[in-house]
């Protein structure tokens, strides 16, 4: 399982320590484990053992891991946790792939054959770290809802609500902008009626008003059929949406979410979120995020239609 080195140190010192037994034992092992020189001048913390489950996790072959520091893998162990052994430690090691998987560690040494060893051992908790991650995610992502909703119950302020609730979601989807397009009263024309901008964005509300529906055929017609328009790249819209994609363009949108917000069957406007910095693909949780605050506008304007 060691590598062949120039100077042979490594496969002595190897045969020394380990023996056959040793090694099927140590591969047998669910956690990581990782054995190192501390004291080679030439090459510190050069990896001279590591076992199959640090293949696994961190994805480099054995010959490449032989081959490098244990330092260069674990960048961040604070020097009191270096040199006090039995303590455990949170520590990340960095993947082949470029990502730091977190491992709750320990790290003792020893002294064989007038060498001085690390020992490295590590239980992978990445995956719990994800977890919690997205559990507290959920609980913002829930609060968040039930903060909006609550901005449009009993008797409220319209516009300072809606811009209240477009202030929440960009914020949280980390939009560049967040905003509400309403229909005029002749049903030819709309405006943009209410905006959020991110900290240096542009506003452009003030010279998208009064503009005329049918300029946008591509686009009034994906709403009315009650789509949502996830535009990945506004640069590879259709030559059909030609008309809006010189206008979002003059807007340096490259990606954008919208909308349609209905009362009854009736189209009344949209709400949608741009971003002007990047043009990756939207989340599906900030798709689901806007159509609850439109089922929350649709909400609204029905209730005031009977008023």
């Amino acid at each position: 399982m060691l590598r062949e080195s120039t100077n042979g140190e490594v496969e002595r010192l190897s045969k020394r320590f380990f023996s056959k037994v040793h090694l099927d034992v140590l591969d047998m092992i669910d956690e990581l484990i990782i054995i190192f020189l501390i004291d080679s001048v030439e090459r510190p913390g050069q990896i001279i053992f590591a076992n199959k489950m640090a293949v696994k996790l961190l994805g480099y072959s054995l010959e490449a891991l032989q081959e490098k520091s244990f330092y260069e893998l674990a960048k961040n162990i604070p020097i009191d946790d270096k040199f006090s052994e039995k303590k455990m430690f949170n520590c990340e090691l960095i993947a082949f792939s470029g990502l730091r998987l977190s491992f709750l560690s320990s790290l003792s040494f020893m002294e064989h054959s007038g060498r001085s060893m690390g020992v490295f051992i590590g239980k992978d908790n990445s995956k719990t770290k994800r977890l919690l991650k997205e559990l507290r995610w959920r609980v913002d992502f829930e609060s968040l809802i039930a903060k909006i909703s609550s901005m449009f119950i009993g008797s409220f302020d319209f516009d300072n609500a809606v811009n209240k609730a477009l202030a929440e979601i960009g914020i949280f989807t980390r939009a560049d902008r967040a905003y509400l397009f309403l229909f005029n009263e002749d049903e030819k024309s709309m405006s943009n009626t209410h905006e959020w901008c991110a900290e240096g964005i542009k506003p452009e509300r003030e010279r998208l008003q009064n503009l005329p529906i049918n300029m946008f055929p591509w686009w009034m017609r994906k709403l009315r059929a009650g789509k949502t328009l996830n535009i990945e790249e506004v640069a590879k819209l259709p030559e059909e949406a030609s008309a809006e994609k010189e206008i979002l363009q003059a807007q340096n949108i490259k990606s954008l979410i919208v909308l349609p917000i209905f009362v009854g069957e009736k189209l009344m406007g949209f709400a949608g979120l741009d971003d002007v910095a990047r043009d990756t693909p939207w989340q599906e949780s900030d798709i689901k995020l806007l159509r609850i605050f439109s089922e929350i506008l649709s909400r609204a304007f029905e209730v005031s239609r009977f008023k």
